[in-house]
């Protein structure tokens, strides 16, 4: 298993396909790597991918601190510069949409495109007291835990699939419940945003669970530049409810921008 030495973890990654392209590949909250899979096998010839599973998430270490964007976004650069990144394109699927744009702003030569996929919104992800109680649920009944996966990818009808994700996320580390909630909220790029320089996709399902498509509003006005596509009948997770008709899309795009 492949693994990266961070200052104060061990980071594990994976890679898929070959070539002169790369795409790293950033999940969201409780998930990990394999929340990729489905569309790795629609990798464009010529691309590889980089996977990579967050602090506290998947196979990575676990800490008892650093559970914020901008650390995940100092991991991530950590990270490219041990595997001599130095140019690909950037996709982040929920949280990894709000860390995505975080590393855009801060490594503008770096990025080559930026996808947010069912991102965090750029002002930041607000939520309510019972919101937050909830995942301290989450963090102790796999029962309800494993109906909350299963709101991330409602037209999905991979059970094992979810039942796997599940898994990953009950073994999280504690962090990820109850730290992640609180920097999501608290991140708040849009008034930064405009100034990203580089391509951007944004994709969103349509019936959204976690981040309804009107969260988004706001970002996509902060950034009249970007590519806008809405997929119809279609929950947080695109890349697992529709893998071929995301891969589509999000091949055409960064094909668009060669390095």
């Amino acid at each position: 298993m492949p693994f990266i030495d961070q200052p104060d973890f061990s980071m594990y990654y994976e890679m898929s396909g070959s070539g002169s392209e790369t795409i790293l590949l950033l999940h969201g909250n409780l998930a990990s790597v394999r929340w990729w899979d489905k569309y790795l096998p629609h990798l464009p010839p010529g691309f590889r991918a980089v996977a990579i599973d967050l602090r506290g998430c998947g196979c990575s270490g676990r800490t008892a601190a650093g559970y914020t964007i901008a650390q995940f976004a100092e991991d991530v650069h950590f990270f490219t510069q041990q595997l001599n990144l130095t140019k690909f394109h950037l996709i982040g699927h929920s949280m990894g949409g709000q860390i995505a744009l975080l590393y855009a702003l801060q490594h503008p030569g770096i990025v080559k495109t930026v996808t947010l996929l069912d991102s965090v919104p750029a002002s930041g992800l607000r939520l309510d007291d019972d919101a937050r109680a909830a995942f301290d649920v989450l963090m102790t009944d796999k029962a309800v835990l494993q109906q909350a996966i299963h709101a991330c990818m409602q037209y999905s009808d991979d059970h094992a699939f979810v039942e796997r994700a599940c898994n990953d996320a009950f073994h999280c580390a504690p962090q990820v419940f109850t730290h992640n909630p609180v920097t999501m909220a608290n991140t708040g790029l849009l008034d930064k945003v405009q100034s990203i320089d580089v391509p951007v996709l944004l994709i969103h399902g349509c019936d959204d669970l976690i981040i309804p498509i009107r969260d988004m509003d706001a970002t996509i006005q902060a950034m009249p530049f970007a590519q806008v596509v809405i997929f119809e009948q279609c929950g947080h997770s695109p890349q697992i409810e529709y893998p071929e008709k995301f891969s589509e899309v999000f091949n055409n795009f960064i094909n668009k921008y060669p390095i």
